[in-house]
C-alpha cells in the first residue's frame, strides 16, 4: 500500500524498533549492539563485519534481519537519500506529542492537533527566522567537528579536485567534483566529511570556509527549514459558520 499511495517513496524500518523487537525475541544484548553498528556502518565491509558476528552468536538472529532486508533498515543499502534519519518518523512524533490526546472525542482531538501544530509551526518558523547561519544548527555544529577533523589530515591531489587523504592509520579518497569520498560518509550524509574538509581546504585554500556549503546538500540549510514551516495553520470555526 505505501508503494501504491507513495510511489516515490522508500519504506524503511525503523533502526530502534528493529532492534528491540531482536532485544525481546533472542535475549542477547551484543547482538542488538552489533545490528546498530551494522545499520548505522557507512560501508559494506563494515556492515558485513558485524551482521557476520551476529550470525555466528545467534544465526536465527541474522535469518530475520535478512528476511526483512538489507535495504529496510541498513544504511549502505538504503535505495533513497535517507541523511541521517534512522529512527524517527512521523506517526511516533504525533503518538508522542499527543500521548494524553489520544483518549479525547475524536472532534476534540482534531482541535487539539490543530491549535498544536499552529503553535508548533510559528515557533519553529520564528526560532531560525532571523539567523546569521546559512545551515540549521545541528548540522552547523557538524562542520565545525568534521573541519576539526580534516584538519589532521595531509590531502594529496591525484587529478583535478580529486583527492588522496591520510593521517593516523586513515586512508581515503575524495572526488569534489562527484561528492563521494571511499568512507561513503560524504556520500550519504551529503555534507562533507572530515576527508572532504581537507581537500577543500586543499583545492580552495583560504576560500574553502564558503565553499563548504556549496558541497552540502540544501536540505540542511535555514532557508528550506523555514520553508517547511512558513504555512500558518488556522483555527477551525465553529460549525454553524
Amino acid at each position: 500500500m505505501v508503494s501504491i499511495v507513495y510511489p516515490s517513496a522508500h519504506y524503511g524500518c525503523c533502526m530502534r524498533h528493529l532492534g528491540e523487537n531482536i532485544r525481546n525475541n533472542f535475549h542477547n544484548a551484543k547482538v542488538v549492539s552489533h545490528f546498530y553498528n551494522a545499520a548505522k556502518a557507512y560501508n559494506k565491509v563494515e556492515l558485513y563485519d558485524h551482521f557476520n558476528q551476529i550470525r555466528d552468536m545467534v544465526p536465527k538472529a541474522a535469518e530475520h534481519l535478512e528476511s526483512v532486508g538489507f535495504h529496510r533498515w541498513s544504511r549502505v543499502f538504503c535505495p533513497r537519500n535517507r541523511y541521517n534519519i534512522m529512527t524517527s518518523n512521523i506517526a511516533e512524533s504525533v503518538n508522542a506529542l499527543f500521548e494524553v490526546e489520544r483518549e479525547f472525542p475524536i472532534v476534540t482531538l482534531f482541535d487539539e492537533i490543530n491549535m498544536r501544530f499552529a503553535k508548533l509551526f510559528h515557533e519553529r518558523r520564528m526560532e531560525l527566522v532571523n539567523s546569521p547561519n546559512i545551515l540549521v544548527p545541528s548540522m552547523e555544529k557538524q562542520i565545525s567537528k568534521n573541519i576539526n577533523l580534516g584538519n589532521k589530515l595531509l590531502a594529496h591531489q591525484i587529478a583535478n579536485y580529486k583527492f588522496s587523504l591520510n593521517g593516523h592509520g586513515d586512508v581515503a579518497t575524495v572526488d569534489l567534483q562527484r561528492r563521494t569520498c571511499t568512507s561513503k560518509v560524504f556520500d550519504l550524509d551529503k555534507i562533507p566529511c572530515p576527508h572532504a574538509m581537507a581537500a577543500l581546504r586543499s583545492q580552495y585554500g583560504a576560500y574553502f570556509g564558503n565553499q563548504i556549503y556549496e558541497y552540502s546538500s540544501s536540505y540542511y540549510s535555514v532557508e528550506k527549514y523555514i520553508i517547511a514551516y512558513c504555512e500558518k495553520i488556522n483555527p477551525v470555526p465553529p460549525e454553524d459558520s
